[in-house]
């Protein structure tokens, strides 16, 4: 064969081998994987994103759980042994209430307390908390520092401790009016054989 007739036959791509053909293919090939590559991305980011907020959320709403809880299970705790000593000592034959506390100003102190405590509801209770904790909030604001020690310096989540709280009997911490139940419970009953009980 001669060199013309040769060259016909390499430029005549009958099994369709030659590099355009195949540059064709290598970029719509490229082209898919690129569009494959971009939704996967874009899906993953988007998985990631959603994720990544509801992960927020949730360590918000925890972080939220647990200072409300920090504020508010000591001075729940502390007004239900208010309500509770109090009822328990308005019950006593009177013979009682005079050994166990002794002047009549302590039991005049005691009986007082125990008609604000008993004529007041659960709601009511809880209402003077929130009011506490708004006004609580304000002067916070206005300057007052305020102990935020449940969250590490890395940003964990502390454990909180309720034995260090609530065993401590001399620990009346708190602002307001339930706040202020307490001591007027403690002080009462600071020097009488009850003092224990708080």
């Amino acid at each position: 064969m001669d060199s013309t007739c040769q060259g016909s036959i390499e430029d005549d791509d009958f099994f369709g081998d030659d590099e355009t053909h195949q540059d064709k293919l290598n970029t719509n090939s490229v082209l898919d994987l690129d569009r494959e590559w971009q939704a996967r991305y874009k899906q993953f980011h988007t998985v990631g994103y959603r994720e990544g907020l509801l992960a927020g959320k949730e360590t918000a709403a925890q972080l939220g759980f647990n200072n409300g809880f920090k504020e508010s299970v000591l001075i729940g705790y502390n007004f239900g042994k208010v309500r509770g000593i109090t009822s328990l000592f308005a019950i006593l034959p009177e013979h009682v209430k005079v050994k166990l506390v002794e002047t009549s100003e302590g039991r005049t102190k005691l009986e007082a307390l125990h008609g604000k405590v008993s004529s007041m509801s659960g709601k009511d209770a809880l209402k003077l908390f929130h009011e506490d904790v708004l006004k609580d909030g304000v002067e916070t604001k206005m300057g007052r520092s305020k102990d935020n020690s449940q969250v590490d310096l890395e940003g964990n989540l502390q454990t909180l401790k309720l034995e260090e709280h609530i065993g401590s009997s001399s620990n009346t911490s708190g602002t307001g009016e339930l706040a202020d139940l307490h001591r007027q419970l403690v002080s009462v009953l600071e020097n009488t054989y009850l003092k224990d009980a708080c």
